[in-house]
């Protein structure tokens, strides 16, 4: 997996990388949240594990940005911060943070909070796949349907038409029987 990692720190960002790699996955570097937008915005990573405090732009409006943009796919994020406290979190959380891991960062909880960012990346890709096989099936079955509905129609058009012939030819017997009793 292509992972994103922002931080304004170079030991953070080199600890943060070398454990990724470790891991078989390709890192995508940014120093600062300007950075980090560009590069998203280039290759839209599924992945972005962000420092909160960095200049410019900052990891919550960076996450922020991501969530105005994500349209093609799904990214989980994981912010780093050393904040702490009910109303950073709550911040946080409506800003679309999916995950926290406190400043400095231990190896074991980064790992463990990359597999879940991974499990979960993995079930949203299989629900879209679901989605996009559920969306193609039911535009099979509207074209059935419409089908069906056209040969419904050519059918009552020309039942119609046979059954009228018939009865208008009876019709007008009977209207010349009665005109001859009369």
């Amino acid at each position: 997996m292509d992972i994103l990692v922002a931080d304004d720190d170079r030991t953070a960002r080199f600890l943060l990388r070398s454990t990724l790699i470790e891991l078989g996955h390709r890192v995508t570097e940014a120093t600062n949240g300007c950075e980090a937008w560009e590069a998203w915005k280039r290759e839209h990573h599924q992945l972005v594990i962000s420092d909160w405090m960095m200049p410019g732009v900052d990891g919550l409006e960076l996450c922020r940005r991501i969530r105005a943009e994500e349209e093609p796919g799904f990214a989980y994020i994981i912010l780093i911060t050393a904040r702490a406290g009910k109303a950073n979190y709550l911040d946080a959380m409506d800003s679309g943070v999916d995950d926290f891991l406190g400043k400095p960062f231990e190896r074991d909880r980064l790992l463990a909070r990359v597999r879940v960012a991974m499990r979960i990346l993995d079930l949203h890709q299989r629900l879209r796949l679901a989605n996009t096989d559920l969306e193609r099936r039911v535009e099979e079955r509207t074209a059935e349907l419409e089908k069906a509905l056209q040969v419904k129609r050519e059918f009552l058009s020309r039942a119609s038409h046979e059954l009228l012939t018939p009865m208008n030819h009876i019709l007008g017997f009977a209207q010349l029987l009665s005109l001859k009793k009369g």
